[in-house]
């Protein structure tokens, strides 16, 4: 069995912690950065969140226009949350050796950002639609690097 360099698996793993924070720190800016438009009260379909909501969501995001209407769901902290665990898990096991675990995990990894990159493609709207492009890439290259690790295990 080859022995990978573990640099990789942690700047991956550590970048994943960074994006976390990003979703969970300030989700509005989130929503441009993943590719996605603010969530708006008047034109979706979670018109139930009520006023208290959209301040508990809200916050971190900077100052916008539409500040009374849209507001940041409480998926982009699940958002956050799911990298958390990408780059926890990606990391430890690079620091517990199992290869085979860290070669499994970058292709769950990519297929991930694949889905990311349709999910963003199919709404994120004409101005957003090119933001897939930054799923896509990643996504095809952690398949790359899951296939080129399982070839030399």
């Amino acid at each position: 069995m080859a022995t990978f360099s573990p640099i990789p698996s942690y700047l991956f793993g550590t970048a994943f912690l960074g994006l976390s924070l990003s979703a969970i720190l300030a989700p509005r800016r989130e929503y441009a950065r993943f590719g996605l438009p603010l969530e708006n009260t008047t034109t979706t379909a979670t018109t139930a969140a009520t006023t208290s909501d959209k301040k508990l969501f809200s916050h971190s995001g900077g100052n916008h226009d539409d500040e009374d209407t849209s507001f940041a769901s409480p998926l982009m902290y699940l958002k956050g949350i799911r990298e958390l665990t990408y780059g926890l898990a990606l990391v430890a096991l690079q620091r517990q050796g199992n290869e085979p675990a860290v070669t499994t995990l970058v292709g769950v990894l990519a297929f991930a950002a694949i889905g990311d990159g349709f999910v963003i493609w199919a709404h994120g709207g004409p101005r957003l639609r090119a933001k897939a492009w930054g799923h896509w890439v990643p996504g095809l290259g952690f398949l790359a690097w899951a296939f080129w690790r399982w070839s030399r295990q």
